[in-house]
């Protein structure tokens, strides 16, 4: 995958490298929206305030594209979780990434060459590629090359 930039992949290594922190902050965050007192007055469409629906306004700002696009990210390691629960590549997910081991312990550990590592590596940050441009996340436009 020589053309995905740079971002993408770093991006899934953001969220599996936090992903624990990352989910209890997106919940936290949403809670604080949740339990916010509603503003007294809402802006109106023709520059005069009126009462709005804190309800709606409470789901908007639940469902605005911060949180909608942090949600999307942690949706993709749920699944690269969930594909590969039960294989090798788990055990790496889980020392790489949860316990934050280097690759040298890692390979000791699961008794697995340098090369293997970043292959497996590689192999589990693609699949999280896949799924985010599946789900939108990285554009067309991002895939093409710049450079030619």
């Amino acid at each position: 995958m020589g053309v995905v930039p740079k971002w993408v992949f770093r991006c899934i290594e953001h969220y599996l490298y936090n992903y624990f922190d990352e989910k209890r902050q997106l919940e936290h965050d949403k809670q604080d929206i949740i339990e916010s007192s509603p503003p007294e007055l809402e802006p109106g469409g023709n520059g005069k305030s009126r009462h709005g629906d804190p309800t709606a306004i409470k789901g908007i700002k639940v469902s605005s594209g911060d949180i909608r696009m942090r949600e999307l990210w942690l949706s993709i390691v749920d699944d690269i979780l969930a594909d590969y629960r039960g294989t090798e590549y788990e055990a790496l997910i889980q020392k790489r990434y949860f316990d934050q081991l280097g690759y040298t312990q890692i390979c000791m550990e699961l008794n697995i060459s340098q090369p293997t590592f970043f292959r497996w590596r590689n192999e589990i940050v693609e699949h999280g590629i896949n799924l985010a441009i599946s789900k939108g996340l990285v554009r067309y436009n991002d895939l093409r090359r710049k450079d030619i």
